[in-house]
């Protein structure tokens, strides 16, 4: 586990302005969750405004529905919740971001194009 000093320090060297990544991924979100929710609880923790969020159906081996997640913002906060995400986006790793006392999820630097998965939707493919 990384010491805070050097969380810190990763946070505190890198660069918040208008470069840094616009959007992230996030791995899985329950079925309950809506583009709304998920905006709220971004917007509500500060971590920047939201443009649009993107629910991409998925299932697992086991035959149970979630979604996958893209979120595109309009900007960054300057906030500790915002600047862990941001930190991780350029270390190419995983932020577990608790919404609440129980639930989490990971964050991740976005790698899908989703201009390209509007597309596959509009065929009926399955991203």
């Amino acid at each position: 586990m990384l010491k805070m000093n050097s969380i810190v320090s990763d946070i505190s060297s890198m660069s918040i302005n208008e470069k840094s990544p616009l959007s992230f991924y996030i791995a899985r979100v329950e079925t309950n969750q809506t583009q709304e929710s998920i905006k709220n609880i971004i917007e509500y923790n500060r971590i920047g405004v939201v443009r649009s969020v993107q629910l991409i159906p998925r299932t697992n081996d086991r035959n149970q529905s979630y979604y996958s997640v893209i979120v595109q913002l309009l900007s960054w906060n300057d906030c500790p919740n915002s600047n862990s995400i941001r930190s991780a986006i350029a270390n190419n790793s995983v932020y577990k971001f608790y919404y609440n006392r129980n639930s989490y999820w990971n964050i991740s630097k976005n790698h899908k194009d989703i201009g390209f998965i509007n597309t596959l939707e509009k065929f009926g493919i399955k991203p």
